[in-house]
């Protein structure tokens, strides 16, 4: 990745993505202690105000940041698992309980137990028991599209 194509937010961009986050899943997030950064997927990435000017510097600069997830054009964020389990215990709204986590990473749509103030068209959090697995695409009242990433599966293939 070039260093031109992403952007480190301003005060004021930092203040529209807790919106984003307070709206989406009614938290905010820590913008004054930390640096958030936008890449040219709009791709939105955390990391230290101490990290900024190495990241400045670096060939690739992303692998400096925690990628936390993915904004959308219709003021929605598409979280990351990282993402998911930052806010998830503080989250109060857009959340799925799941039934069976593992069906879930292999690839098959959830089976929801339970919701808490889902909006139809959103990304929730995936919860299921005690862990924060990303989002889910929710479609309406009865179905959510597994949104796990195909990569990650992989990998826990492979264990």
């Amino acid at each position: 990745m070039n260093i031109k194509k992403l952007k480190f937010l301003s005060k004021s961009e930092k203040n529209e993505l807790n919106k984003i986050f307070m709206e989406s899943y009614g938290v905010r997030i820590n913008t004054k202690d930390y640096e958030f950064f936008i890449t040219s997927k709009e791709k939105a990435w955390v990391t230290t105000k101490k990290a900024k000017n190495i990241i400045r510097e670096l060939p690739n600069p992303v692998y400096a940041g925690l990628m936390i997830g993915k904004l959308k054009s219709n003021r929605k964020i598409k979280l990351s698992v990282e993402g998911s389990q930052l806010i998830g215990n503080e989250a109060n709204k857009n959340i799925i309980e799941i039934k069976n986590c593992i069906d879930y990473i292999f690839g098959k749509n959830p089976i929801i137990i339970k919701k808490v103030f889902v909006e139809n068209h959103s990304f929730p959090i995936v919860k299921c028991d005690n862990y924060y697995l990303g989002s889910a695409g929710y479609v309406d009242e009865n179905k959510a599209i597994n949104l796990f990433p195909t990569s990650r599966r992989k990998l826990v293939r492979n264990r």
